[in-house]
């Protein structure tokens, strides 16, 4: 299944709406993190709209700290985003 992980600082209801996530229902699981210090985004990339990519280090670390489907999403951003 599709997976979508990404950090918020905000109500999660809040991110449901502005994304229009409906619970149980879709194909893809969302994973949210909410950033509890800044150095969390040390490396982010800003885009548009206020929208900032993290590193994947940091990324793969928070999955890898998680439960078995974040170990699994863990795993795939290791192997396709941290080639080393």
């Amino acid at each position: 299944a599709p997976r979508l992980a990404l950090y918020y600082q905000g109500k999660p209801e809040e991110l449901a709406q502005r994304l229009r996530l409906i619970p149980d229902q879709g194909r893809t699981f969302v994973f949210v993190f909410q950033p509890y210090d800044e150095s969390l985004l040390w490396g982010a990339i800003n885009l548009e709209n206020r929208l900032r990519v993290v590193h994947p280090l940091q990324l793969y670390l928070d999955l890898a700290s998680g439960d078995e489907e974040e170990l699994q999403l863990a795993q795939r951003v290791r192997e396709r985003l941290l080639p080393w």
